[in-house]
Parts: C-alpha cells; structure tokens; sequence
C-alpha cells in the first residue's frame, strides 16, 4: 500500500511540474481544465477553448449628435462610416496604407455590438490591419504603429478584432 501512495504521489508531482512548465513558457498564457489518462487507453476531453492571447474585441455603435449645450437634439446613424483604431496620431489619412504581402484580416459574427441583441447582432464585420506610413515611402518600417480599420453597417454598429491595448479611434 505504501509504495502505490508514493507512485500516486510522485504522479502529482510530475504533473504539477508539467503545468508549472506550461505557466513559464506561455508567460502567464492560462489554460485550466482536467484531464485523467488511463493506461492503454485514450480520453478525449474534447475542445478545449481559452481567451486569444494576440487579439480582442471593441465593439460600438456610433451615432452623430447636435447639441444644444448639453441637450442633444439630434441624432443620426453613422452608418456606413471607417473607423480607425491607432496607437500613433493620424493626421493625414492618406498615410493609413495596407501592407505589402499578406496583411491581417479578422472577422467577427455573432456579436451584440450595440447591447440589444436586436439592432446589430445579426452584422457580420470585418477587420483589416494596416499602418500609419508616416514617412510616406509605401513601406511598413520599423517603429511605425498599426492601425485597424473598420466599416460601421448600416445601424452605425462596428466590432473591431485587434491587438490588446489601447487605442485611439479616429474617422
């Protein structure tokens, strides 16, 4: 009996040296869950889903607003309208260029951009990743910062799926 508790004991210690080793060299990456092995035959513990390390989500909806003080007394849909999400200051659009080579789409489908699950949720939106040239030689370089953009649907709704931080929007 004494020497299956030191086999199941030595068994624990490896496997909390394993998740010990994915915690460093996924730099704080969590993957949680449990799984138990048996000898000679496989478990399927099915899909295993955790939160995306390289991007998120912003999601909104944009309107246009008059305002008389603090009243608003008109409001429009901005609809069809390019957002740009940045790191950097744009001031000359003109500069926002897409990449040579592949560049970075992500798309985003059933999503509640605007919180009623009714107006937007049924918009399916793309993202594409480009950058601020700000040297104007038609070539990404180095130090010069992505930019996102987005097209709002016809609600004035957008979901942008971009890298984690923060980022000015612009249009």
């Amino acid at each position: 009996m004494e020497k299956k508790t030191k086999l199941r004991i030595e068994e624990y210690i490896i496997v909390f040296a394993i998740i010990a080793a994915l915690f460093f060299f996924t730099e704080g990456f969590k993957v949680t869950g449990f799984a138990t092995a048996s000898k000679g035959i496989t478990a399927d513990i099915g899909v295993t889903s955790v939160t995306n390390p390289n991007y998120g989500a912003i999601k909104g909806t944009l309107h246009f607003v008059i305002k008389d003080g603090d009243a608003v007394i008109s409001t429009d849909k901005g609809y069809d309208f390019k957002l740009y999400f940045s790191t950097a200051s744009i001031t000359d659009y003109a500069l926002v260029k897409t990449p040579s080579g592949t560049s970075f789409t992500g798309t985003l489908s059933g999503i509640d951009p605007d919180g009623t699950e009714s107006v937007c949720s049924s918009s399916t939106f793309t993202t594409q990743k480009m950058y601020y040239d700000e040297n104007n030689n038609n070539a990404k370089d180095s130090g010069e910062k992505d930019v996102y953009t987005i097209m709002t649907d016809s609600n004035g709704c957008f979901a942008a799926k971009i890298a984690p931080g923060s980022w000015d929007i612009y249009g």
